[in-house]
């Protein structure tokens, strides 16, 4: 009798030492896990928070980890104790088992540092990694996901070429060049025309009071770049504002082409440009991430216009591909399908083509001969 109670209580530790692994390593996740997020609030990034939302009804319908859904304070410059209040409470929340944070805004790094508890292991992923240096954002999350705007020079003059240009008009703001960033991009961008032959036109822009490129000069100007350099003349970017659209519409026009937008995704320039109606609220149905609506809609009216084949960008919404991506590693570290300490960027860039049904180009930070391996930065082959 003895024996047996012996036995019978080895069998029960041994079943509660199990459970106890399978909730650690994630092997039975259920709707008690939850993944936070934290994105700008809707002035701000629309994007993100119509995706985020929606991500959060998905996965409540289909079982998956909760989406727990918080905001950064609309002046978070001047808020920094309700910046680390909202970290804060996620990271503290006994049932969260990761945190994304879109957006990285000034000061989240430091927040991070700040609440993290030792005795408690939780994925961290940051998704844009702007607001601090790169430095500080690696070494307080796990991951750092962002997208290649360096790289996105030397993408937009080989897109070119494939859509036939035999020039790149590239519309720089001053300001812009004194970011190391976007220095990077410059000369990303005018060593790939030298690679391909292809003719590297720069321009610097007049501005406004608002810093924006002045629209009647743009007007005036690719109409002229075009006169000068024919049809097969290709433009970009990377100034934000009411530039992508101008450029999309002024394209259209002339029968030029364009490579790419400065931040690709099929929402920025092109449905103001075109008069593509959807709605910026809701997610799917003719809403902010239907790409099948939205790209047909674009090819439909670029056909008309006896365009098609000259303008292009990313299938998916970059803000989309960033923050599933996110989930979906934090999801498979959650299982124990990934390593607990570093990054598989092998994984991390299957899990983006399968959403994005895109090739996509990874590769980690390097900034002053250092090595990044848990920042990635991340460029998709654009989508005619």
């Amino acid at each position: 009798m003895k024996r047996h109670l012996i036995l019978s209580m080895l069998i029960l530790l041994a079943l509660l030492a199990l459970f106890a692994w399978g909730c650690v390593n994630g092997a039975g996740l259920n709707g008690n896990t939850q993944i936070g997020i934290i994105t700008n609030v809707v002035n701000q990034s629309q994007g993100g928070c119509v995706f985020t939302d929606k991500l959060a009804v998905q996965n409540e319908e289909n079982g998956g980890p909760l989406v727990v859904h918080a905001y950064w304070p609309d002046a978070f410059m001047t808020e920094p104790e309700q910046v680390q209040q909202i970290v804060q409470d996620m990271l503290r929340n006994p049932k969260i088992g990761a945190l994304i944070m879109r957006d990285m805004i000034p000061g989240a790094a430091s927040a991070v540092k700040a609440a993290t508890d030792p005795r408690r292991k939780m994925f961290c992923v940051s998704v844009y990694g702007g607001g601090d240096d790169a430095a500080a954002i690696a070494a307080q999350v796990d991951l750092v996901l962002n997208l290649d705007i360096a790289a996105l020079g030397g993408l937009a003059a080989e897109q070119a070429r494939r859509l036939g240009a035999q020039t790149l008009v590239y519309y720089y703001h001053p300001q812009h060049m004194r970011e190391a960033i976007y220095a990077q991009q410059f000369a990303a961008a005018e060593q790939a025309c030298a690679d391909l032959e292809l003719d590297f036109i720069a321009v610097e822009l007049p501005t406004g009071d608002l810093q924006l490129p002045t629209p009647d000069f743009l007007k005036r100007d690719m109409s002229r770049r075009v006169q000068e350099y024919g049809q097969d003349t290709a433009f970009f970017s990377p100034v934000l504002g009411s530039v992508p659209s101008l450029l999309v519409e002024q394209v259209v026009q002339l029968q030029a082409i364009y490579p790419l937008p400065c931040l690709p995704t099929p929402y920025l320039g092109y449905p103001d440009a075109l008069g593509i109606d959807f709605d910026y609220g809701s997610y799917g149905a003719q809403g902010y991430g239907d790409y099948a609506y939205i790209n047909a809609q674009i090819a439909q009216y670029l056909a008309g216009k006896n365009v098609s084949g000259r303008l292009a960008s990313f299938k998916v919404d970059y803000a989309d591909l960033e923050i599933r991506a996110a989930y979906e590693y934090a999801v498979k570290w959650l299982k124990g399908e990934v390593p607990k300490e570093g990054v598989d960027l092998t994984v991390l860039q299957q899990i983006m083509e399968n959403i994005s049904g895109a090739v996509c180009h990874l590769r980690p930070y390097q900034e002053d001969g250092v090595v990044y391996d848990n920042y990635a930065l991340y460029c998709l082959e654009p989508y005619v």
